[in-house]
């Protein structure tokens, strides 16, 4: 997921069921993927 650069992470936090069944948490994929997630604005800038 990460690795491909695309990632809706905080998009099911609405859905607190789907949210809840998540068994990974962000720093696991990031471990998993060993990249870093970065905070993106809406046209995909990095936040700083």
């Amino acid at each position: 997921m990460l690795r491909g650069g695309a990632n809706d992470v905080g998009g099911t936090l609405m859905e607190e069921t789907i949210s809840r069944m998540a068994v990974r948490t962000v720093a696991e994929l990031e471990r998993l993927a060993d990249r870093l997630a970065w905070q993106r604005t809406t046209t995909y800038s990095p936040v700083r």
